[in-house]
């Protein structure tokens, strides 16, 4: 399939092999540095930094560098800003430790950096988490005569760092007047922070009120992560007289503080305002709330909530007239990891007629990891003539981990002839179904950044979506 005529599916193809650790997936992923493809050389690139081998980070390293071994890799004679950003940043997604000596370099004399390479290797020292880089990217953070875009790359590595001795300084930033950084100082401060420091709930809730829409967002979301009690009471007195655009992301922040410490409130809060909710935004996210609510992180659902309740009012939502509510209901089903979710999902599968409730339905199966429900989804595939309900079907599939799919699904790319949305999805589930991370390789460079502020090589990689 690495050869196939479809670039989309030359490109699923080598990160699906990356993700398998073929062993000669260096020497597939090499020529595909210089396809005609665009996404296709991007996804070369981020299968030789999924792989575990030192030849490919060596290969990387090369290219970041802009060195004669790199130019000749991409056939140029000059490798481009976001060339190198990307080789940076995918050869950074596994915690390689040998990029930090590139990197390092690099913050030597940050300066002499264009920002579009100089955001990058901020973005991957958070990846990396290169303790030794703090001071440099606290520096470019507070540096106000240099592009929002790389200060607010700078500042989210701050937080992906999680070093508290941090917070001062983003402190700082949430109080200065230039946008990016300061939205990104939001998210960050979610990210380094403990319930035993009031300052920093303090002036999350302070964001709550200001200007800005997605300063609010991002601080009811870094409230929720903070937890305890003090953010919990603050969220809940927030929601109160909450102004529209606020609710969604109020009922998120309120769902996170649910999920590490349950006791019922929040789910009570949520369900409530199901009730009358016409507004399709608000109450898809009351329903992803919901999921979240009550499930601790490695843990199976809180057993003091009123889960027979939680269960029927998102079944009752999963059956409603509004597409895009049914999904998301159909998610938060999966979210609750409850034993029940799975018996719903697998019931509204068999009758659901809309194509976007179907993919979220599968989609949920397989974030809940109810295996009993892989020959559903088979059928599903086999019978469906929506190549988008497919490819989730097969995604959910892969989710669970399920090697009795790898025949239907390699079946599946037969049919297809190696060309379209089934093929590319397909031929992604079955990397996805071996991947030990058991999660999409692009996961860590999407979490826990502004996501209004990113650099050209950041967004080329995450539209990739492998």
């Amino acid at each position: 399939m690495t050869a196939a005529d479809d670039p989309a599916v030359r490109a699923s193809a080598i990160v699906a092999l990356a993700k398998v650790r073929d062993s000669e997936g260096t020497h597939h992923a090499k020529p595909l540095l210089q396809d005609g493809s665009f996404d296709v050389r991007r996804a070369a690139m981020l299968a030789m930094g999924v792989l575990d081998a030192g030849r490919s980070s060596y290969l990387l390293m090369h290219i970041a560098d802009d060195s004669q071994i790199g130019r000749k890799l991409l056939d140029t004679s000059s490798i481009s800003d976001n060339d190198r950003g990307v080789a940076l940043l995918t050869s950074s997604l596994r915690s390689d430790r040998t990029s930090e000596i590139l990197l390092s370099s690099f913050f030597e004399n940050p300066d002499d950096l264009p920002d579009e390479l100089l955001a990058s290797a901020c973005d991957a020292a958070g990846l990396l988490r290169a303790v030794a880089a703090i001071p440099v990217l606290t520096e470019v953070a507070l540096d106000r005569h240099r592009q929002e875009f790389v200060r607010s790359s700078a500042t989210s590595a701050l937080g992906r760092i999680g070093d508290p001795a941090a917070i001062p300084s983003l402190l700082s930033i949430l109080d200065s007047s230039s946008l990016q950084p300061r939205r990104s100082a939001t998210v960050a401060l979610g990210l380094v922070a403990h319930r035993g420091l009031p300052e920093v709930i303090d002036a999350l809730v302070d964001q709550l009120d200001v200007s800005d829409g997605p300063t609010r967002h991002f601080s009811a979301i870094s409230l929720g992560r903070i937890g305890g009690e003090k953010a919990r009471r603050a969220l809940l007195k927030e929601a109160k007289d909450a102004r529209s655009d606020m609710r969604p992301w109020l009922a998120l922040g309120l769902a996170l503080c649910e999920r590490q410490d349950p006791n019922g409130e929040v789910a009570e809060y949520l369900m409530a305002q199901l009730d009358g909710e016409s507004n399709s935004e608000s109450a898809g996210a009351y329903l992803i709330g919901l999921g979240l609510c009550g499930r601790p992180a490695g843990q199976g659902p809180d057993p003091s909530l009123p889960w027979d309740r939680i269960l029927a009012v998102l079944e009752e939502h999963l059956n409603g007239n509004s597409s895009q509510v049914s999904g998301q209901a159909a998610i938060a089903l999966g979210l609750t990891g409850h034993g029940d979710a799975g018996s719903i999902l697998i019931e509204a599968l068999a009758g659901a007629n809309s194509p976007e409730v179907q993919r979220q339905v599968a989609l949920g199966l397989g974030i809940l990891g109810n295996s009993r429900s892989v020959p559903q989804l088979l059928e599903l595939i086999q019978e469906t003539n929506n190549p988008f309900v497919a490819s989730f079907a097969a995604l959910g599939i892969a989710f669970m981990g399920d090697s009795d799919s790898v025949g239907p699904l390699i079946r599946m790319i037969e049919r297809s002839g190696g060309s379209g949305v089934t093929a590319t999805y397909a031929v992604a589930a079955l990397g996805q179904l071996f991947d030990s991370e058991r999660r999409p390789a692009l996961s860590r460079l999407a979490a826990g950044d502004n996501y209004l502020s990113r650099g050209s090589s950041t967004r080329q990689l995450l539209d990739l979506g492998f």
